[in-house]
């Protein structure tokens, strides 16, 4: 008689069946690990751009202060020097503006802020000026579509840029009335002032 040997199908090495389980396990944790370096990564870059943003906030902030403070100085040098020509004043530091050679005063205020702009010391100021106003745009271009954490201080920002820029370019270039000019020059350096004094509230810290 034949005798018949059965066989027994679906059976595995449990040997093998243990190696493949911990490929798995091995695999799992290496998308984890990957997964987490990802994540990780993506957080210190997130946290780097916010800490720069931050900082540019701080920057912009300083450079239109420094920018404002010249044109307000050179505002206020440009308002004397023509008030004092039209009601002839006598001020030390007006009177090599608005006195002509003879010791008089200038008949045309035009001539008094003629010879203040012609002067090196207003070209020097000026110079300074329009540097930083580039400089300041430079670094407003960059801050342009904030996150909803910095919309608030943004939109801050860009009406403080607004009356720097009212600021810089009455000083840069003077026009209107004695009256027009003083009054603009009044209005863009307070809006300035409080808005400068508004953001140091609103920057987030890092």
């Amino acid at each position: 008689p034949v005798e018949v040997t059965s066989v027994k199908f679906g059976t595995s090495d449990p040997a093998k069946k243990k190696k493949r389980v911990g490929l798995i396990i091995g695999g799992v944790a290496t998308i984890a690990a990957v997964a987490a370096i990802v994540v990780f990564v993506q957080n210190q870059n997130n946290a780097n751009i916010r800490t720069a943003y931050i900082d540019d906030l701080y920057s912009v902030r300083s450079l239109m202060l420094a920018g404002g403070a010249e044109a307000e100085n050179l505002c206020n040098l440009t308002r004397a020097v023509w008030y004092n020509t039209i009601f002839e004043e006598y001020d030390t530091e007006t009177n090599p503006y608005t006195q002509n050679s003879y010791g008089g005063y200038h008949s045309d205020f035009n001539e008094s802020l003629r010879v203040l702009y012609d002067d090196a010391s207003t070209k020097e100021s000026i110079a300074f000026i329009e540097q930083n106003q580039a400089e300041v745009d430079e670094l407003m271009r960059s801050l342009q579509n904030p996150t909803e954490e910095f919309s608030t201080c943004y939109n801050t920002l860009d009406s403080m840029y607004d009356a720097y820029k009212g600021l810089t370019g009455l000083a840069v270039s003077p026009s209107g009335s004695l009256t027009s000019f003083s009054d603009d020059f009044i209005r863009y350096d307070s809006s300035f002032m409080d808005y400068y004094e508004k953001i140091e509230t609103q920057i987030p810290e890092v």
